[in-house]
């Protein structure tokens, strides 16, 4: 597998974006998780409806996050997870001039670029390889079990 592979189905970007702008607005401060260089809201929940819960360090099982949020409930979001059987779905919300450290993860995540720019980077530097991903309502695969870090 490629580090970065475009997936097929297409969503509409514009309902996604739209969406994700209404509950945007409907979260209050309480509902973000600060991650030092951006902020994260949790689309799934394991048991109890939390939009922090399951953003930060995980030591129990990521697939325990399986029930949706009520403000995603219903939505594009929930359909998408659906049609990919997701789980511990996340918004991240990266600030400008921000880099991630480098590490890896457990697994491959699966990203949709909701709002980027063309200085928005995943780097993987052991294979020494760069990837953009636009905001064209494609899903990507990233085998972030890599080591990589993300540029905004």
């Amino acid at each position: 597998m490629k580090l970065v592979e475009q997936l097929p189905k297409k969503y509409d970007i514009k309902l996604i974006t739209d969406t994700w702008n209404d509950i945007k607005s409907q979260l209050t401060e309480d509902d973000w998780f600060d991650t030092g260089n951006g902020f994260k809201v949790s689309i799934q929940h394991k048991g109890v409806a939390s939009y922090t819960e399951g953003c930060g360090w995980m030591l129990d099982s990521e697939s325990d996050y399986i029930y949706i949020n009520p403000l995603f409930k219903d939505t594009i979001f929930e359909e998408i997870i659906n049609d990919f059987g997701g789980f511990r779905a996340r918004m991240l919300v990266m600030n400008s001039k921000s880099v991630y450290a480098v590490h890896q993860d457990r697994g491959k995540r699966i990203h949709l670029a909701i709002e980027s720019n063309d200085s928005s980077f995943f780097v993987f530097p052991k294979e020494e390889e760069v990837y953009h991903i636009p905001v064209d309502g494609h899903l990507y695969k990233v085998d972030t079990s890599k080591f990589h870090t993300f540029f905004n």
